[in-house]
């Protein structure tokens, strides 16, 4: 007999196969903003102004005019040319003030489909500053209108400027923000009071809706919208500001001697206020914002009186412009 073949040796359990290493799939990156630190807005709240640039807050008026102009004049360019003139006399008392009572970074500008506006910064003006800074827009420009009554019958380029004069300034006295009388009663009424702040804003916002409707304004509907978006910003703000003022009743004038401990609560609010998060640098405006909010003190019964006796003074002039007006004109 041949040998059979060897019995086959049962063969050994393969080794467990080294597991693979597999590198994990990198995060999406975030769409919220790196947090603002303590560190980061110090180094910008120390860090020196700006330097004034002329040159080119003109170019910003120069340009913006003209888009103004181009966007607006079509075939009525005498009416263009009167509302720009309309408009720049009305912005040039803002600036005016605004450069009166020391705000940095003063500009103005023009505003295709919506008019003109200046801006600048002083976080710390106290009340009654900001009051005549907003009333310095329309009553000077109620009082040039109704100088010019008495003359609008020998030229009817004066008399549509009179015209126009008294109308835009006297829609900018509406109690309606962002108007300048709604702000005017928001600065000496309401900021303290985020309730009220809030619900001042909720109706100046359904005020627009029903102007933008009357008139088939899409730009006014557009910022009534806007406004109304932001009613939960403002009353998480005037919340806030009036807890950090209670617990900090002797806060130093300049933001930037602020202590780490405050500076942390600002930005724990600014965290609150705004979801998505903020860089260093607008948390920084911000911080300038509220800590101006949370040290200027209330206006005085004197100055809330006279603010508001020039403010009824602008209403009555203009109401009177066009009930002569109408008389003049029948």
């Amino acid at each position: 007999m041949f040998p059979g073949p060897p019995p086959e040796r049962p063969s050994a359990a393969p080794a467990p196969a080294e597991p693979e290493l597999v590198e994990p799939l990198p995060e999406p990156p975030s769409t919220r903003s790196k947090p603002p630190t303590v560190a980061g807005v110090r180094a910008r709240l120390n860090a020196p102004p700006s330097a004034s640039r002329p040159f080119v807050t003109a170019l910003v008026l120069v340009v913006s005019l003209a888009l103004f102009v181009y966007f607006t004049a079509a075939d009525v360019w005498q009416t263009t040319a009167v509302l720009v003139g309309v408009l720049f006399v009305h912005e040039l008392g803002h600036y005016i003030g605004m450069r009166a009572f020391g705000y940095r970074d003063v500009k103005m500008f023009f505003i295709p489909f919506l008019g003109a506006a200046v801006s600048g910064r002083n976080h710390t003006a106290p009340p009654w500053q900001q009051g005549v800074v907003l009333l310095l827009g329309p009553l000077p420009g109620v009082a040039l209108g109704c100088a010019l009554l008495p003359v609008t019958q020998l030229d009817p380029v004066v008399a549509q400027a009179a015209f126009m004069l008294v109308l835009l300034n006297a829609f900018n006295l509406l109690p309606v923000p962002p108007l300048d009388g709604g702000r005017l009663l928001e600065v000496l009424l309401f900021n303290r009071y985020a309730l009220l702040a809030a619900a001042t804003r909720l109706a100046a916002a359904g005020v627009l809706f029903l102007i933008a409707f009357a008139i088939n304004a899409t730009p006014l509907g557009v910022l009534g919208g806007i406004m109304a978006a932001t009613v939960p910003l403002v009353y998480r703000q005037g919340v806030g500001v009036a807890a950090f003022r209670r617990a900090h009743p002797d806060l130093p004038s300049d933001p930037a001697d602020l202590t780490d401990e405050e500076l942390a609560e600002l930005i724990d609010l600014l965290n609150q206020m705004f979801k998505q998060g903020l860089s260093d640098r607008n948390a920084t405006e911000w911080v300038r914002v509220l800590h101006g909010q949370a040290v200027t003190p209330v206006a005085t019964a004197p100055q809330v009186f006279a603010l508001l006796a020039a403010y009824a003074a602008g209403v009555v002039a203009a109401v009177g412009f066009f009930v002569v007006h109408f008389i003049l004109t029948r």
